[in-house]
This record gives structure tokens, C-alpha cells and sequence, in this order.
């Protein structure tokens, strides 16, 4: 990575053209080779980029949007682009009800995931003989929006607290958001598809799901079907800049801090570096969009990082 990208970039002033530059400048160096360019320093400054506070998520998506990232898969008549503008502008509205927004799933965290999206979306993957292969790895058409979609909304009403059985905050998330569509000037089998098409994407990101999810890909890797695939990608955007050694840690803080509000076991553990390998340990990256990024070598050196400094306390 060049050294001098961090003073390239622009420091944030609430105007999506200074978003629109700094993310043209990151989408140059994470279409190259990995082995060119190591990955960690970058993405960490990457998604430093969601830590601007004073752009809205509407503003944030807008620049997302226009930048390098999407432009590839913008077509005429796009009905998404707009539907996706539309979804985060009331995210925005919703986030700024009630008593404020959760320490960690807030809309900080979905700029996180919309960023970790868009990263793996422009890898070539298939160039590489070391991945999973299969045909419905190669996302054409609507999936690339489908999947920012669910990105926007994955965690749309998350009050902080965590599932008192399976799939309940998504759930909610899903009725909300088509609640939300059916506002809209869409037509009902619009709306019906696409509510189809984003449900099993968003439940995937219940954490109780992750095993069954991975397993289904390790098994059959040649059999996925498009919609395992789609979930694959959300699941790993949404955990993705926790896997980062310095970002991550601040985000095992802000969830701590989100639990304790709601006296949920182990909010303390999260916080620790023992907790923070646990959680670590049980990741698996497994899309070739995400080889392709570097981000398993990420995950690793971050494991073994963090053994080393537990090992050498213990002496």
C-alpha cells in the first residue's frame, strides 16, 4: 500500500463529494492483487470511513452509490438505486426516534457492513485456484443490489437487545422493511418479490444461524444455491470490520457497552482479549470474494496475534 494513502485522503466535513473522493481512492487499491497491496493498514482506513458522524446514512449510501464501487453495476432504469436511497433515509428517520441509538448496532455499523459489501463485490475471485468455485459465486444483474438492500436493512429497528429465540430481531427488521416498501409507489408483486428475495438473506445474519450456514457451504460447496450465497457475503460484510485488529476492539467495546445497558451476560467478556478470541475462533471466511481480499490472512494473523500477547501474560 503506498504510505502516503492516509494523507491522500480527505478528513471528513459532512459533504458526500469528500466521501465520494476518499472511497474512489480506496476502490483503485482494493481492486489490486492482495500480495500488492497487504490488506490490513488499508482496511482499517477504510473503514475509518464509516466514523463520519456528521454525514447522514442517506448521505453516506448517496456517496456509496456514485462511487467507483457501484458504478459497475448501475444499469438503466435501476429501480434499486433509488429504493435504496428511499431505505436508508428512513433508517435515518427511525434511528432518530426514541431514546437514541444502540452503541453498536447503529448506523455506524451498517455504514460498516455497506463498506465491507462494497469491498468484496468489485474482488475478481475466480482467477485464483485456492477458493470454493462454483457459478452462483458470480453475482449478475439485481444480486449485487439485493444484497446492499438487506446491507441497509439488516439491522433496521435493532433496539439493543438480542434474540430470545431464533430469528427475532431479524424478523422484525424484515416486517419493518416491508412495511416500508408497501409505503412506497411499488407495485405489491415487486414488493412481494423482493421481500422474498432479501428474508432468507437478513435471517442468515441471526449469529445462532452461523454454524448451520457455514456448514451448508463447507458440504456443498458446488450445490449453493444463490440465495446461500448472497447470505454468505451479508454474514461476512456484517462481521467483517470486527475482524480488523484495531477497529475491532473498539467494536467489542461499543457492543459491551450496548449489553451492559440491557444486563446481558457476558457484556464484560466481549471486552477482553480472551473474549475477542473466542468470538474470533469461530469465524470462518469462506467466499472467494473475501480470499480475494485478504480478509481470512486477516482473520488468522489476528488470532495468532492475540495468543501470543495471552501466552506472554502467563509467563
Amino acid at each position: 500500500m503506498p504510505i502516503d494513502v492516509a494523507a491522500d485522503l480527505k478528513p471528513p466535513d459532512g459533504k458526500v463529494a469528500t466521501l465520494l473522493a476518499n472511497l474512489d481512492i480506496f476502490y483503485k487499491l482494493l481492486t489490486q492483487p492482495a500480495e500488492e497491496n497487504p490488506r490490513t493498514e488499508l482496511l482499517e482506513l477504510f473503514f475509518n470511513q464509516s466514523e463520519f458522524d456528521d454525514l447522514s446514512f442517506l448521505h453516506f449510501i448517496e456517496g456509496l452509490i456514485e462511487s467507483l464501487f457501484w458504478s459497475e453495476f448501475d444499469y438503466s432504469k435501476n429501480p434499486y438505486r433509488t429504493l435504496c436511497l428511499d431505505f436508508a433515509a428512513e433508517v435515518d428517520r427511525l434511528s432518530t426516534l426514541g431514546e437514541g441509538e444502540p452503541d453498536y448496532h447503529s448506523r455506524r455499523h451498517f455504514k460498516d457492513v455497506c463498506l465491507a459489501l462494497s469491498a468484496l463485490l468489485i474482488q475478481k475471485p475466480f482467477l485464483s485456484s485456492n477458493v470454493i468455485t462454483s457459478e452462483a459465486w458470480h453475482l449478475q444483474g439485481t444480486a449485487p443490489w439485493i444484497l446492499l438492500l438487506s446491507a441497509i436493512g439488516h439491522d433496521y429497528g435493532h433496539d439493543g437487545s438480542v434474540n430470545q429465540f431464533q430469528f427475532e430481531m431479524e424478523k422484525k427488521s424484515i416486517e419493518l422493511a416491508y412495511s416500508f416498501f408497501k409505503s412506497k409507489n411499488l407495485k405489491i408483486s415487486f414488493i412481494d418479490q423482493l421481500i422474498n428475495q432479501i428474508e432468507p438473506i437478513i435471517l442468515a445474519t441471526d449469529p445462532s444461524y452461523y454454524s448451520t450456514l457455514i456448514r451448508r457451504v463447507v458440504e456443498n460447496p458446488s450445490q449453493l444455491t444463490q440465495a446461500e450465497v448472497l447470505s454468505i457475503l451479508l454474514v461476512e460484510s456484517d462481521l467483517m470490520a470486527s475482524v480488523m485488529p484495531n477497529k475491532g476492539v473498539e467494536l467489542g467495546y461499543r457492543l459491551g457497552a450496548e449489553w451492559e445497558k440491557r444486563s446481558i451476560q457476558l457484556a464484560d467478556v466481549v471486552k477482553t482479549k480472551r473474549g475477542r478470541l473466542g468470538f474470533l475462533e469461530r469465524l470462518t471466511y469462506l467466499s472467494p470474494q473475501s480470499a480475494s481480499l485478504g480478509v481470512p490472512s486477516i482473520l488468522n494473523s489476528c488470532i495468532q496475534s492475540i495468543k501470543l500477547n495471552l501466552s506472554q501474560q502467563n509467563e
